[in-house]
């Protein structure tokens, strides 16, 4: 006899660890890189990305949800071992597009983004900032200091 199909919901709270409003909910079944996966109807689903649209609404086109947990937590290391990401406490989570969830994080890019000047101690400013292809940013100070030095290189 073949086993009863459950619904994702069903199966969603079968793997749920529910504690009080404030506490994390943790997924207490696989994951990928620390999040919370399952397999319901057919589809692949990340259990906190199914908590946020099961409680409290979609999620808008274009956005990922962060983990509020995760960002109030000064002494998480970050990373596949966070364990905010197995998190599904919807009054945790928030949509947010992927620039910004980032930029929260702990990582070197996003540490890279706080930077307020240059290495040189040039400020990032609009007037100052040039944003290479790759979506790098570059001082615009220090780039034409690197030309003039270029160029007299060439000269001599």
């Amino acid at each position: 006899m073949a086993p009863i199909a459950r619904t994702a919901e069903e199966l969603f709270w079968s793997h749920l660890q529910q504690g009080d409003r404030d506490e994390c909910w943790l997924w207490t079944a696989s994951t990928a890189h620390g999040y919370g996966k399952f397999r319901a109807e057919r589809r692949n689903l990340r259990s906190h990305r199914f908590a946020y649209e099961l409680m409290v609404a979609p999620i808008p086109d274009g956005m990922g949800i962060d983990h509020l947990c995760h960002t109030r937590d000064g002494a998480c290391p970050g990373g596949p071992t966070c364990p905010h990401r197995r998190c599904c406490n919807p009054s945790h989570l928030k949509p947010e597009t992927s620039w910004a969830n980032n930029a929260r994080s702990k990582s070197l890019t996003a540490d890279r983004l706080r930077w307020t000047a240059c290495p040189a101690g040039h400020d990032y400013t609009i007037a100052n900032t040039y944003i290479d292809p790759r979506g790098r940013r570059n001082c615009r100070k220090c780039r034409a200091l690197a030309s003039q030095r270029h160029y007299r290189k060439q000269a001599s």
